[in-house]
């Protein structure tokens, strides 16, 4: 009888739902499931989907300079270097409506460049060196990788990530998620590998363009002048690239001897010289008073739309020195 009890009360355990035997131990296997689905690497598809989000947050954040000409300029000197990357990918740049010196590169081939970089720099080699930092940060996949990095360690916010695991985002889950990578690319540092990475390979994507190699190197150098002579009146005009950068003269140091691999190039002084339309030399942070379109839930295809006919000319981009 006792044993036709044990045997009875085995086969309730049994019938009862699993959620009720290991409630907790798969509550915790689901939380650990989407810990490691939000920190591991992206599929295309997602970084794809993130990139839009997130560079649509940087649009509506800035607003894109109102000049179409020099949005296609820039487009097609950044399509010319992005033939030198080693990830397939459709790169689309545009540049943002502010007077602070400095640039972004978003997941999904997202490149911009603020229309106070470009008010300091003093030719096209200059242009093409930033735009290469910041493509090579995206070819890198840097940006997604300190993210991760960050969520293993605690120091970043698992907020949307784990809830997008292993599928592409998108409504208010994919909003969420472009906000949290803004809020990376506007308030936090690469590590100084990936800036040193970036700030290399910017410089050999540059030179096999057929561009001055000394032309990041040149441009840092203007920062560092700039910063030097008023350091706290600079620091946000130098944006993130002289608040959470490695600072000017370390980089600079490091850029002399890359760049010296790569003799001549081109600088495209005179091009340059017409194609941006303010005066490029200008030591005093920009507030252009060019009106700032309203983005809209498509912004990020502005810039975009000027890659389709720069792609044409890509390959011929340097031409005098």
């Amino acid at each position: 009888m006792r044993k036709l009890i044990h045997i009875s009360l085995l086969f309730a355990i049994s019938a009862a739902p699993a959620s009720a035997q290991f409630g907790q131990i798969l509550k915790r296997g689901k939380q650990a499931k989407q810990v490691a689905d939000a920190t591991k690497g992206w599929s295309s598809e997602q970084e794809i989907a993130i990139g839009e989000a997130s560079a649509a947050k940087l649009v509506a954040v800035f607003g894109l300079y109102d000049n179409p000409d020099m949005a296609h300029y820039v487009s097609t000197i950044g399509q010319a270097l992005a033939t030198h990357t080693s990830r397939p990918m459709e790169y689309k740049f545009g540049i943002l409506n502010t007077g602070a010196r400095t640039a972004f590169g978003m997941p999904g081939g997202y490149v911009f460049v603020t229309s106070g970089a470009i008010n300091s720099m003093k030719n096209e080699a200059e242009l093409a060196g930033v735009l290469a930092h910041e493509i090579a940060h995206v070819d890198n996949q840097h940006l997604e990788k300190e993210i991760i990095a960050k969520q293993t360690t605690g120091a970043f916010s698992h907020i949307g990530f784990e809830e997008m695991g292993n599928r592409v985002p998108y409504g208010g889950l994919l909003e969420k998620i472009g906000e949290q990578v803004v809020k990376q690319a506007l308030t936090q540092s690469y590590s100084r590998d990936k800036e040193d990475e970036a700030d290399r390979k910017g410089t050999e994507i540059a030179a096999a363009t057929g561009y001055d190699a000394n032309g990041l190197k040149n441009f840092l150098t203007t920062l560092k002048e700039i910063s030097d002579k008023n350091p706290d009146a600079q620091k946000q005009a130098n944006g993130l690239w002289g608040s959470t950068h490695p600072s000017f003269a370390d980089r600079i140091a490091a850029l002399g001897p890359i760049a010296a691999n790569f003799p001549g190039g081109a600088t495209n002084d005179d091009r340059f010289k017409k194609e941006a339309t303010f005066h490029p030399a200008s030591n005093e942070a920009v507030v252009h008073e060019a009106p700032v379109p309203k983005p809209a839930a498509s912004a990020p295809a502005t810039p975009a739309s000027t890659a389709k006919t720069a792609k044409s000319k890509a390959k011929s981009v340097p031409k005098s020195k």
